[in-house]
């Protein structure tokens, strides 16, 4: 079994595991929310907050009855 490495120890990048596909996607993930945010901040909308971003999905909610768009993101939620 390796031995963990003591804090006293630098951890080096040849050491550590290369990140799985999914950190990957949730990295991409945030970088692509973070630039949202601020182009939505540049363009005057300075009272929205990172979960108010939540509304823009695709697809759209565009012709989407209220209801409909609940029952989606409740199913959503479901699903984390």
């Amino acid at each position: 079994m390796p031995k963990a490495a003591s804090p006293s120890q630098p951890t080096t990048r040849a050491s550590l595991a290369p990140p799985t596909a999914a950190a990957l996607l949730r990295m991409t993930y945030q970088g692509i929310r973070e630039r949202q945010f601020a182009a939505v901040i540049a363009k005057g909308f300075e009272d929205l907050n990172q979960p108010l971003l939540n509304v823009f999905h695709y697809p759209p909610p565009d012709r989407v009855r209220p209801s409909e768009l609940a029952t989606y993101h409740r199913r959503c939620d479901l699903d984390h």
